[in-house]
């Protein structure tokens, strides 16, 4: 913020009061300079300039006055304990100031221009360096399910639209709601629940009122991808270990092994996207490599991928004995029938919910 003072004659007052602006680099390059009406008496004039901070209070550092059509430096000052310098020039008319080096505070260079046609006092008022940086805007993001319920613990990301970036991240709460500060831009907003992808990215622009998201997780439109594992006769092999990287993921990084059920597969479930959306998975099951692509439209159907594997080695490893007495006692209990009728249970804990 600038004040300025210019008095003339004893009886001439006038006061401006512009706003400080930034550079981003020495303090003194780039400032526009102005014309100067030149000084028929060639009298001087004093330039007293204050710098203080939001408060008011004086604050010690540098300054420099600019003048003449040539951009010429009046000179630079050491501001005193009062926060103030002085400077004597001989010409009316336009000038601007820097002033810098002042720990903790932006430079302030731009639109600092003042008139003189007399004796000027100027207060330059400056601000940190955290309150002139973009200023961020609340964004509130609602997750609901296809009944409208609100949706707990669902991670929300959002991502700049640019270069996908993302600049936030939370989990909603049970209203289905989070809210992230951001600065004004252009964004998607993602959303994964239970490791089931949600839809399609939700753009969102952020202005200076912030914005307000609603996202629908529909949990009965999913795209399924299934990884079946076979032996040589074609059977479903049951517990084979199934490594799966997600997209995105690198082999360092998001890995997640999981065994295939009593059918020999392992289930991914995403949420339905938009027609065009695949997901890519980079699969493997002992040392073979496959790549399984969910096209994220429910109405394509199931993609799968089918690994055949040797398993003759297990079986006779299954027929050695060794020795144990127990042995029978275990077969025993494998043959015993607990009536459990949620053996599909089971198999549905083997659903993988991708992401």
């Amino acid at each position: 913020m600038l004040r300025t003072n210019s008095k003339s004659d004893g009886t001439h007052r006038r006061r401006t009061i512009l706003k400080t602006g930034l550079v981003a680099a020495t303090g003194i390059a780039g400032l526009s300079t102005a014309s100067f009406a030149q000084n028929n008496d060639n009298s001087d004039y004093v330039i007293t300039l204050t710098a203080v901070d939001q408060d008011g209070n004086p604050l010690e550092g540098k300054a420099t006055i600019i003048g003449s059509a040539d951009g010429d430096i009046i000179g630079e000052r050491e501001l005193d304990e009062d926060g103030q310098a002085t400077w004597e020039v001989s010409q009316e008319g336009e000038y601007s100031y820097n002033v810098y080096d002042i720990p903790g505070y932006e430079e302030a260079s731009e639109d600092t221009s003042f008139e003189v046609d007399g004796d000027t006092d100027i207060t330059a008022e400056m601000e940190t360096e955290d309150s002139q940086g973009d200023e961020e805007n609340t964004v509130i993001v609602t997750v609901r399910d296809e009944n409208d319920d609100p949706v707990g613990d669902a991670n929300v990301s959002v991502v700049a639209s640019d270069g996908g970036d993302e600049v936030a991240s939370g989990d909603t709460d049970s209203d289905g709601t989070v809210s992230f500060d951001i600065e004004s831009g252009e964004y998607d907003v993602i959303v994964n629940h239970d490791d089931v992808t949600g839809p399609a990215a939700t753009p969102v622009t952020v202005d200076d009122t912030g914005a307000e998201v609603s996202v629908t997780l529909d949990t009965n439109n999913k795209a399924t991808g299934i990884i079946r594992v076979v032996g040589q006769d074609g059977d479903p092999v049951e517990g084979e270990p199934v490594t799966l990287w997600g997209p995105g993921t690198v082999e360092e990084e998001g890995t997640e092994t999981h065994e295939t059920n009593a059918d020999g597969e392992v289930v991914i479930e995403l949420m339905a996207g938009e027609p065009t959306d695949a997901v890519m998975f980079d699969v493997e099951v002992r040392d073979q490599e496959q790549t399984l692509g969910i096209m994220s439209d429910a109405e394509n159907g199931v993609q799968e991928t089918v690994f055949e594997i040797d398993v003759s080695d297990d079986d006779e490893d299954d027929s050695v004995d060794d020795g144990d007495s127990d042995a029978g006692d275990d077969d025993d209990e494998g043959s015993i029938d607990d009536g459990d009728s949620n053996d599909s249970d089971d198999e549905d804990d083997d659903c993988v919910k991708g992401s």
